[in-house]
Parts: structure tokens; C-alpha cells; sequence
């Protein structure tokens, strides 16, 4: 049964996750043909953290105590940061990321199972920890997704 609810979730994220897409049309189509979809559905969200899929959240960061405001967000000492986000999109935990070009700071949107992991990340980041970011961080519940994530 275990395998069956780790099936449903993958394909009920996927419809959520990418509403449009030709994955979804088959993923729904799959969806109506398990016997007692609806039951299962209806227990999704402690189904979908025991099965250990993972939500997205978004860090947005913004200039901290020591980020330098005579240079762009392209010259601040950012090379343990930007290791760290190699290591994270290495092992699947980062999704996107990037500065935002008004030297506001930026935002990451990683996969983690729960809160407590994803302020585990952000609070790991050197960036943070050195302050030269401060972060806000929000669950991120995708609606609508023109790319491929």
C-alpha cells in the first residue's frame, strides 16, 4: 500500500506542480483508474510528508549587515555562497536561483521535506551566516509553470 500512496503523490504533485503539461493529462488519467483515489486523496497531506516528497520554498534574500553598498550585488564577496548553491543544486535540494539586478538581493527556490529543513539551508548559506545576506523565507505553492522545473 505504501508504494501505491507514493505513486498517487508523485502523480498528484505532478498535476499541481505542472497543471498544463502532457504529464499531468496522463497523470489524471492514471489518477481515475486506481481504486480508491479519492480516499487516499482525501489523506494527501500526512500521505504526502510520510512518502517524503518535498516542498519548495522560496528564500529571498536581501543586503545584510555587512553587504557592501559601494558595490553591486556582482562584486560582493559572494564565493562561498556561490559554492554553496553548487553544492546544493549538485545534490537536488536548489531548483532556482539567481540575484535580482537592482542590487535588492535575490532568491532561491529549493526542495526541502519540511520548514525546519529549509531554515536548515538558508541558515547554512555562508552568505547568511557571514550577513552579508538576511533572508525571508516562504513555502512556495506553484500554481501555474511554463518550465521545466
Amino acid at each position: 500500500m505504501n508504494s501505491i500512496i507514493k505513486i498517487v503523490c508523485f502523480l498528484l504533485t505532478l498535476l499541481i506542480i505542472r497543471p498544463l503539461t502532457t504529464e499531468a493529462l496522463v497523470a489524471n488519467k492514471i489518477l481515475k483508474s486506481v481504486p480508491n483515489a479519492n480516499q487516499l486523496i482525501d489523506t494527501l497531506p500526512s500521505k504526502i510528508q510520510n512518502a517524503g516528497i518535498r516542498k519548495l520554498y522560496a528564500i529571498i534574500y536581501s543586503p545584510g549587515k555587512k553587504y557592501d553598498t559601494n558595490k553591486t550585488v556582482y562584486k560582493q564577496d559572494l564565493k562561498e555562497h556561490g559554492l554553496y548553491l553548487q553544492q546544493l543544486s549538485d545534490n537536488g535540494t536548489l531548483v532556482l536561483a539567481g540575484p535580482f539586478t537592482n542590487d535588492a538581493g535575490g532568491m532561491l527556490i529549493i526542495r526541502a521535506s519540511d520548514e525546519a529543513a529549509a531554515l536548515n539551508i538558508a541558515n547554512k548559506d555562508p552568505a547568511v551566516f557571514n550577513q552579508v545576506f538576511i533572508y525571508k523565507m516562504t513555502v512556495w505553492d506553484i500554481r501555474f509553470n511554463t518550465i521545466k522545473l
